[in-house]
């Protein structure tokens, strides 16, 4: 008996996890583009964004950097239609009460979560290859300035 109610609890409070993370039922109530989840928006909002416009970057720079996006976009979207699908997968497992295969299931959705974020390093290394000196001294510069400002404001 102990062991259904605490089985029960733990898949209650899984899925109230899972469900608070959707964009539909959780912080993203209507789904207005500013309001979507970030890989559902159209990215203006690049954290690279301001010291890029301030390195100054050659016409080749720029061109190697939009290419670079342009796959890593395709990429992010590849990998979060997966996780989507994998979401459904997990709610299916999770009412068939097939608790091994939801376990395997989230650990799948973490491992695709860890790729999407490994991908934001990849796309800053990138940055920082295609630098001079002097752009990697300003790069440097800025990413401390803003680190800075970010830690004054907590």
């Amino acid at each position: 008996m102990k062991k259904t109610f605490f089985t029960t609890l733990i898949v209650i409070v899984f899925t109230g996890i899972l469900n608070a993370q959707h964009p539909v039922h959780g912080y993203f109530c209507d789904n207005k583009p500013e309001n979507l989840p970030e890989q559902r928006r159209i990215p203006h909002d690049d954290p690279l964004e301001p010291v890029l416009s301030q390195l100054e970057l050659t016409s080749a720079q720029q061109e190697d950097m939009e290419q670079f996006d342009e796959n890593l976009k395709k990429t992010k979207i590849r990998k979060n239609a997966e996780i989507e699908i994998l979401e459904i997968d997990l709610h299916q497992a999770l009412k068939n009460l097939d608790f091994q295969q939801a376990r395997e299931t989230v650990k799948a959705i973490a491992l695709m979560k860890e790729e999407l974020a490994l991908l934001r390093i990849d796309r800053q290394e990138h940055l920082w290859n295609l630098l001079n000196k002097e752009q990697r001294e300003k790069f440097r510069e800025f990413k401390y300035d803003h680190e800075f400002h970010k830690m004054k404001r907590k």
